[in-house]
């Protein structure tokens, strides 16, 4: 993931094993930390699911798709090596948040007319895992192509 923004943000290639390592543990617990906050604002929206249907199912989907900005916001402002600033970190998380969101609805969609089970028989989930971490790849790199740092001035 680093190498693919570095790549399109220009940034270097490669950083310190230390750092790259220490990044990767913290984005390990901010991604825990919003798994977590994700889980709680669903069960908040449940509960006034009896009262409010309607409020409750659209802040289920607000919530998800805050939580998937906030998410790709970190990534872009954090993982790679180039600097990017603030404004396109949170520029390139809108296009990848909205895709992502889109994506995962046509994804479950189109996941049950697949029949994947027929072809891999008991791999299925591994198959459809690893096809979900394959589009989710294409659509962080997608946000980042979207928004490019501009050479001239970049931001820090």
């Amino acid at each position: 993931m680093e190498m693919a923004l570095n790549k399109a943000w220009g940034g270097r290639t490669h950083r310190e094993f230390w750092k790259t390592r220490l990044i990767a543990f913290v984005m390990t617990i901010a991604c825990a930390f919003l798994a977590l906050l994700s889980v709680a604002l669903t069960v908040v929206a449940r509960t006034y699911a009896k009262e409010w249907p309607t409020l409750a199912n659209l802040g289920v989907k607000l919530s998800a798709l805050a939580l998937t900005w906030f998410l790709f916001f970190l990534i872009y402002r954090v993982i790679p090596d180039a600097p990017v600033g603030s404004r396109v970190a949170a520029q390139a998380a809108l296009w990848a948040g909205g895709a992502w969101e889109a994506a995962k609805y046509a994804f479950v969609f189109n996941l049950g007319r697949t029949n994947l089970q027929a072809f891999y028989g008991p791999l299925a989930f591994a198959v459809s895992l690893v096809l979900w971490a394959y589009i989710s790849s294409l659509v962080l790199v997608f946000g980042a192509l979207m928004a490019p740092v501009d050479e001239g001035r970049r931001e820090v």
